[in-house]
């Protein structure tokens, strides 16, 4: 048979760097390969290749996530976009937010289960002790009837 009990941990809502760093990079990652992060060129040929070689001349970066595409004479081509570093930083914070809630939040939970945990104990003890106490009684009136009755084959 398992035990269901629950444990207390008093370290799993404490902030963990290497945790948050992990998904803050999974987050950029994210967000990097989405539209958001990228500046789309769909144009015929004729008309995508001055305006991809002019954006090479300024030294932006093609998209490491999405390669260029030739859909039916059209190019398909994704930049970086500039000056991400905003948009990156408001990640970080959102990242940073999210995750001190679900630390917060485990740390309630913790809070809510040491608690049941100390009442029940509490709850444990005192049946103890009232069961102890009823037995002690119990014995004391089985002496005082063996007594009664001893009294009464004496007369």
């Amino acid at each position: 048979m398992t035990s269901t009990k629950q444990h207390v941990s008093l370290q799993s809502f404490q902030f963990d760097q290497e945790v948050f760093d992990k998904r803050l990079k999974n987050a950029i990652f994210s967000f990097k390969s989405s539209a958001a992060a990228l500046e789309t060129i769909h144009l015929p040929v004729s008309l995508a290749v001055p305006k991809i070689m002019e954006m090479a001349q300024k030294g932006r970066k093609l998209s490491q996530f999405r390669t260029p595409q030739n859909l039916n004479g059209y190019l398909l081509v994704c930049f970086e976009k500039e000056n991400l570093e905003e948009e990156l930083q408001r990640i970080e914070q959102e990242v940073k937010a999210q995750y001190e809630l679900e630390l917060e939040a485990d740390k309630e939970r913790n809070i809510q289960l040491l608690a049941q945990q100390l009442f029940d104990q509490k709850k444990a003890k005192e049946a103890k002790a009232l069961q102890v106490k009823e037995e002690k009684e119990m014995a004391a009136a089985l002496a005082e009837a063996q007594e009664v009755f001893q009294n009464l084959n004496t007369n």
